[in-house]
């Protein structure tokens, strides 16, 4: 073998049929005696090597028997969350990153190909037994949320076959209990519009409060180009997900919102494109939540967010009985099935029959000799005299209800 040292690494060169060939820069003997053998037997030149280095040189001639690295769970993360950053908007990346980091950190380590569905339930157990010790209680959504990234990291993997099955595919959510949305009343609302204090604050919440549009399309206006005085129009704009149509929503000013944002638009910053920056950025805000918790308190109202006024407006349109494709078309939905989601609906189907039957059937006389009319009067009279056990008792037999009529 002609395999030499020189300056800590190791080269090989050797001469066949009159050419020289030579290489060099290897780390250990064994790697330059194994690319020695490799560049013979590429040019057909007769070969011999040591046993002690029959796997580095079996490995260089037949790569596809050297066994590929173990993928670590980290790499797969990496991958995983440089797609996300191009198909998710800013704010979800940024979460979904905050929680890997926080709550499988200490798995980035391990090869991809042997996390098991045991490795979670203890991972879940641990973190519930941590949290406990310090008083507080882990909530099932915040379970449900770990569930969910970590399942979605394994399918990646397993679309791109870095494993063979999903592990944690048959892991149901555990089930949380739904709470009442509350929905603000208007006077509620107005105390809050009040206790904002004065500038961009308190026409922000105005603009929230007249308008009924999201948060992100009401942060992101811009005085040039979605603010009119002239015509005394607000165009918001919307987009689903961040390769989604652009909407437009125009949103006609009224008095009161027309003041306030002229008043802002007096003072405003010459250099500031935007109605309401923040203040210490210049850039729109984020988050108003501490803002609106500060307001509501100094009112003394019950706590809402702010995407709560919607679900108030819509409820105030709909007792308004005004046309449900105006109320969508305020609201900025694209169709009526999700204008139904922010509407609270009473349910009560006895009293739609009632009155439809009272509107649509003749008056013509039953057995008590009373009218079809009066006797749906005399029903819808009922819940005001008896408890809500007997008036079900007496619509349910129907001699009691006769002998009622009689007396």
């Amino acid at each position: 073998m002609s395999v030499i040292k020189r300056r800590r690494k190791y080269y090989f060169d050797f001469r066949y049929k009159g050419e020289r060939y030579t290489g060099g820069g290897y780390l250990t003997h064994g790697d330059a005696e194994a690319a020695e053998v490799q560049k013979k037997h590429s040019i057909g030149m007769p070969y011999s090597f040591s046993m002690e280095n029959i796997t580095k040189v079996t490995e260089m001639l037949n790569p596809k028997l050297k066994p590929k690295p173990k993928l670590t769970f980290g790499k797969v993360v990496k991958e995983y969350l440089a797609e996300c950053e191009l198909t998710d908007c800013d704010q979800w990346h940024r979460d979904k990153t905050s929680v890997i980091k926080k709550q499988f950190f200490k798995w980035y380590h391990i090869p991809v190909k042997s996390i098991t569905r045991e490795m979670f339930i203890r991972h879940r157990n641990l973190r519930a037994e941590e949290i406990s010790r310090s008083g507080k209680k882990l909530s099932r959504r915040t379970l449900n949320s770990d569930l969910k990234v970590i399942k979605a990291i394994l399918h990646f993997a397993e679309d791109r076959e870095y494993i063979n099955k999903n592990p944690m595919a048959k892991i149901k959510k555990l089930s949380v209990p739904t709470p009442d949305k509350y929905i603000p009343t208007t006077e509620d609302v107005n105390k809050t519009l009040d206790a904002m204090p004065e500038g961009i604050p308190k026409a922000l919440f105005a603009t929230f409060k007249y308008c009924l549009q999201r948060k992100t399309s009401t942060l992101k206006l811009e005085w040039e180009r979605d603010v009119n005085f002239v015509k005394r129009v607000i165009i918001f704009r919307h987009r689903k997900g961040r390769h989604g149509n652009e909407r437009k929503i125009p949103i006609w000013m009224c008095q009161d919102l027309y003041e306030m944002l002229w008043e802002l638009c007096q003072h405003r910053n010459p250099d500031c494109k935007y109605v309401f920056p923040n203040p210490v950025t210049g850039k729109p805000y984020t988050d108003i939540r501490k803002m609106l918790t500060a307001a509501q308190k100094r009112a003394g109202v019950t706590l809402f967010g702010i995407h709560s006024i919607r679900d108030w407006g819509a409820e105030e349109l709909r007792a308004m009985r005004e046309d449900p494709h105006s109320i969508k078309d305020y609201l900025g939905h694209s169709d009526l099935g999700t204008q139904l989601i922010y509407m609270k609906h009473s349910h009560n189907l006895r009293e739609t029959v009632e009155k439809f039957s009272e509107r649509t059937s003749p008056e013509r006389p039953t057995r008590s000799g009373l009218t079809t009319s009066k006797r749906v009067g005399f029903t819808t009279r009922l819940p005001h005299i008896l408890a809500d056990e007997e008036l079900k008792g007496i619509l349910d037999n129907d001699s009691i209800w006769w002998e009622l009529q009689e007396n």
